[in-house]
């Protein structure tokens, strides 16, 4: 797969595991349960199964089986605490949809990483010759387009930050 995009790698992937795949229902709920988002059938085997998903959550991930079904909740962390949990309820091979989940985690991290390594380090260096440029100038004219050209640079900064972050293009 080297050579494709994230998005390809990640489209690659899910297509192996729909391949694989009977059924399949997700959800979403919140730390105290509330439904954030559920198909039709997720929404109907959660009324039934509620008490015992919410008794076996915490930072790890649960699965177990009912009625020929296997159900997985994930935990979603930001900024290091759980905030909501992700659910899979399914009916197939479920060992595909676990290579599926864990190759997505492990393609995400790896784009994280490149992103902090070929940004970050250019940032860097860029505002460290911007602030020593703006140490050394005594035109005040100088220091207002120097000051400016900090701001950008801090600005694309902070929308990296919350792109690995939290997975937005946000100042």
């Amino acid at each position: 797969m080297k050579g494709l995009s994230l998005f390809e790698k990640m489209e690659i992937q899910e297509q192996k595991y729909i391949d694989k795949m009977d059924w399949e229902s997700t959800f979403m709920i919140s730390q105290n349960g509330k439904i954030l988002q559920a198909d039709r059938r997720a929404m109907h085997i959660w009324r039934r199964l509620k008490n015992e998903i919410m008794d076996g959550l915490g930072s790890k991930k649960l699965s177990f089986k009912w009625r020929g079904m296997e159900i997985s909740v994930y935990p979603i962390f930001e900024r290091g605490h759980v905030t909501k949990y992700f659910g899979i309820i399914r009916k197939g091979d479920t060992e595909a949809i676990e290579e599926y989940i864990n190759k997505s985690y492990k393609i995400m991290d790896n784009f994280k990483k490149n992103i902090s390594h070929y940004f970050f380090n250019p940032i860097v260096i860029a505002k460290g010759y911007v602030d020593l440029v703006l140490d050394e100038s005594k035109d005040i004219e100088e220091k207002k387009k120097l000051k400016k050209i900090k701001n950008a640079i801090e600005r694309i900064e902070a929308v990296v930050k919350n792109t690995i972050m939290y997975g937005k293009i946000i100042e």
